[in-house]
């Protein structure tokens, strides 16, 4: 078969179009999975974050609490 020149031309045209939908579509879902994937992690990591922070917090006071109480030894 001979196809024109135009035909040849439209036809990757056409072929392209198709090529791009098809990576869009495939872009789309992809991003879908990654947002729900980050949805369920940011869901279970930042109740743990504030936790690990108040966990800190108190070390930090229980280290305060245990350095005054060395240095009111010290001075007695």
């Amino acid at each position: 078969m001979h196809f024109t020149i135009g035909a040849k031309i439209l036809g990757v045209a056409v072929m392209l179009v198709a090529l791009m939908i098809g990576l869009s579509i495939y872009s789309v879902i992809t991003v879908d999975r990654i947002e729900d994937r980050l949805a369920v992690a940011a869901d279970s990591l930042i109740p743990l974050v504030g936790k690990v922070a108040a966990i800190d917090a108190a070390a930090l006071e229980q280290e305060i609490i245990f350095t005054r109480l060395l240095r009111s030894q010290g001075t007695s």
